[in-house]
């Protein structure tokens, strides 16, 4: 009897048991129900957030974009502007003795162009070009060097390193100069301006062997220039080719019968060729074209020095001395005359 009494009491334990557990698994039920709507609600929450955020953004992005365009649309005003005005995006144009003037309207865009930069709406290689351009304008030589060189890390426009070198020639660097002129050389035709640009700032360095072709592609297309035809001649004379320096000689000087100085480099390049006859004859064709001109004497003096006619050349040299006095090469002349007797 007392088993069965037992036995009766452990099914009661394990039913209220069963029914506990069963309780509790309804109760985990119905929370973990709860947590997945609430969590289901957020999510929806954090969708629809991400959703207004995504349209604020696309909002700015097209405030932003529609900005840029009117930025650009200024940056193209201005352009425009200075076209009408004639003035052009290059430096010399403001290197020479008569710059042109912005206008009021041209001025006015300048500003609203200045303003959209600082609003950092504005970038690239035409604006930093333009406006290193128009710093150089108005006088600010550094911060035009440093607009020009940011153009040209991004962009190969032959114009911009055009310009960097007339910006080097107009402050004193002509070999910094060469570097500008070279690159827009590369890409550009036979007749361009810039050979010419090349050729002078190669000759002012003292480069005389790379200043032979440039300077006679410039006088390709710039045949009535005396001084082009001189320093060609010069070039090539001083880089050693002097057949090629008689040629060019010559020919300038039968083109420019008055100009002393293309007999003067015509003596000193026959007389390193070895033709010492010749030499004398151009000399005389100088005295008589240029009676002043003091190039052909010192010319002809040390034309002499190589013959070892010393007492002659310094008579030469004291010629070239009367006709003018800070001539270098006459002193030079009588300084080696000296050493040499």
């Amino acid at each position: 009897e007392q088993a069965r009494t037992n036995l009766a009491d452990a099914e009661r334990r394990l039913a209220n048991a069963t029914n506990a557990a069963k309780e509790r698994a309804a109760t985990a039920a119905a929370v973990s129900t709860a947590l997945e709507a609430q969590l289901a609600e957020a999510r929806g929450q954090l969708a629809a957030q991400q959703r207004e955020i995504a349209l604020e953004r696309e909002g700015l992005a097209q405030v932003r974009r529609g900005l840029a365009r009117r930025a650009k649309e200024t940056f193209d005003e201005l352009r425009g502007r200075l076209a009408a005005d004639g003035v052009p995006e290059r430096i010399e144009a403001f290197a020479g003795p008569h710059p042109p003037a912005l206008g009021p309207e041209a001025q006015r865009l300048l500003a609203d162009v200045g303003w959209w930069l600082d609003q950092g709406l504005l970038d690239g290689a035409p604006v930093a070009h333009l406006l290193g351009v128009l710093d150089y304008a108005r006088g600010d030589a550094r911060s035009a060097e440093a607009r020009l060189r940011a153009a040209a890390r991004v962009s190969a426009d032959p114009l911009i390193w055009e310009n960097l070198g007339d910006l080097m020639t107009a402050t004193g660097r002509a070999r910094r100069a060469v570097d500008g002129y070279r690159k827009a050389a590369q890409k550009a035709d036979d007749d361009a301006p810039v050979h010419r640009k090349l050729a002078l700032a190669l000759f002012a360095a003292g480069d005389y062997s790379n200043a032979v072709r440039p300077l006679l592609l410039a006088l390709r297309k710039n045949a009535d220039d005396p001084d082009l035809h001189l320093k060609a001649a010069r070039a090539l004379l001083e880089s050693g080719d002097h057949l090629r320096a008689v040629d060019v000689a010559q020919a300038a000087g039968q083109r420019f019968p008055a100009r002393g100085e293309f007999q003067a480099c015509l003596v000193s390049a026959l007389a390193r060729a070895g033709r010492p006859a010749e030499a004398q004859a151009a000399y005389e064709r100088g005295q008589q074209a240029d009676p002043g001109n003091a190039d052909v004497h010192a010319a002809w003096g040390f034309a002499l020095l190589e013959e070892g006619r010393t007492a002659e050349a310094v008579q030469s040299f004291e010629a070239a001395r009367a006709r003018r006095e800070d001539l270098a090469e006459a002193h030079y002349g009588l300084g080696l005359a000296a050493n040499r007797a």
